[in-house]
C-alpha cells in the first residue's frame, strides 16, 4: 500500500465543468498501464489512458508518478497542466 497526495480542484470560475484530480504517489515510480498513449509535451514524458469514464495523465516528476484525472476534460487541455513548468520554475 502506497501513500499518495490527492488535490481535487474545482474553481467557481473555472474553464471546464469538471473537478480535474491530482495525485502524486509516494514510493517508487509506478508502472503505466500496458495499453496506454504516449505524448511528449515540454521535454516530458506523458502517458494517458481512459478509466472508469475518466481521462487519465500521468508523468514521472522528481522520481515520483504524478496522476491527473478528470471526466469531460479534454486530453489536450489536461496534457497542458501536466506539461506546464510555470515558466521553467517547475524541473522534472
Amino acid at each position: 500500500m502506497r501513500n499518495f497526495l490527492t488535490l481535487l480542484v474545482k474553481e467557481e470560475k473555472a474553464v471546464f465543468s469538471s473537478p480535474i484530480a491530482y495525485a502524486i504517489v509516494a514510493g517508487a515510480q509506478v508502472p503505466p498501464p500496458v495499453a496506454t498513449g504516449k505524448i511528449i509535451r515540454s521535454h516530458t514524458l506523458l502517458r494517458h489512458f481512459r478509466a472508469g469514464g475518466r481521462t487519465v495523465v500521468t508523468w514521472i516528476r522528481h522520481g515520483h508518478t504524478c496522476v491527473l484525472s478528470a471526466r469531460d476534460v479534454p486530453l489536450q487541455a489536461m496534457v497542458g497542466l501536466a506539461a506546464w513548468k510555470d515558466g521553467a520554475g517547475l524541473t522534472f
